[in-house]
């Protein structure tokens, strides 16, 4: 029944029509999904090959909604984040006299300004914050082959497990970055 629920998913067309229907299916479908990624679906290509709705059905918000699923604590990042810790990093900016990430977005800048402060970011040896920004994060051009920019430089890593930790709260960090935690959650905030 499983396998008949994904094949009608791939031949629905991604319209508004049946936006609805799709996302039903993508959700009963959930658990046969995820034993399909432990044993066969091993990449994303894999993966986007056998459930094609994932990337074209409401700007891929059937990922979003994998991933709410599979982490449900991590619900409103948003959130979690700034009320736990934008001033803290704030703070923490002042002290260490860094250049606060000029942005319209609060949170944008705030997750630069976590990256600015992580202690496995401040080593990589670059002229600039930008030249290290380069280094972390690509666009690419949409419909690009993405299994190609999914192997991230080891000084990314810091950052994942610093929201997959504490603001997500699912994984353990390594010793310079929770030592970083440990500094910016004893900052009182202003």
């Amino acid at each position: 029944m499983l396998k008949f629920k994904v094949r009608l998913m791939q031949t629905l067309p991604p319209t508004y029509i049946n936006r609805r229907q799709i996302r039903e299916l993508f959700e009963e479908t959930y658990t046969f999904r995820q034993q399909q990624q432990k044993l066969t679906l091993f990449t994303p290509t894999k993966l986007f090959a056998e459930y094609p709705r994932m990337l074209d059905t409401d700007n891929g918000v059937l990922i979003l909604d994998d991933f709410r699923r599979k982490y449900p604590q991590a619900r409103d990042l948003y959130s979690n984040f700034t009320e736990k810790y934008l001033a803290r990093v704030n703070r923490l900016m002042e002290l260490d006299n860094e250049i606060k990430t000029q942005c319209n977005d609060e949170f944008l800048a705030s997750i630069l300004n976590v990256m600015k402060l992580l202690p496995e970011i401040r080593r990589v040896k670059c002229r600039s914050f930008q030249a290290k920004l380069n280094l972390l994060v690509q666009f690419v051009e949409e419909n690009t082959e993405i299994e190609e920019y999914l192997h991230y430089p080891p000084y990314i890593k810091p950052l994942f497990h610093f929201f997959e930790q504490r603001v997500v709260q699912i994984a353990s960090m390594s010793a310079s970055t929770a030592d970083f935690v440990s500094r910016l959650e004893s900052i009182q905030p202003l």
